[in-house]
């Protein structure tokens, strides 16, 4: 195999591996994967690189968002993907 081919394949398997995770990352039930994807930043900007989504939905003109980091998981709310209210933090 010549090493394009390779750079090809692996490029490929690696796409479709990254695009099976975030596909499964998050669980929502009213949102469209573009909206759960840049929840999935919003969060990442405004709270750091080690929270991940864990479950979103729509209620109303906001979004709540089930997110996790170190086992502690928050509930947070937002309007615009901005401001992040805190609604409850549960320790696991």
């Amino acid at each position: 195999m010549k090493r394009r081919d390779f750079l090809v394949a692996a490029g490929a398997a690696m796409g479709g591996l990254a695009t099976a995770r975030t596909a499964t990352a998050a669980t929502s039930s009213g949102l469209t994967r573009a909206e759960t994807q840049r929840l999935n930043l919003a969060v990442k900007g405004g709270f750091g690189p080690g929270f991940h989504v864990h479950a979103a939905d729509r209620d109303g003109g906001r979004i709540i968002a089930l997110i996790e980091h170190n086992e502690n998981f928050l509930e947070v709310a937002t309007p615009d993907l901005q401001s992040f209210t805190v609604l409850r933090a549960t320790p696991m």
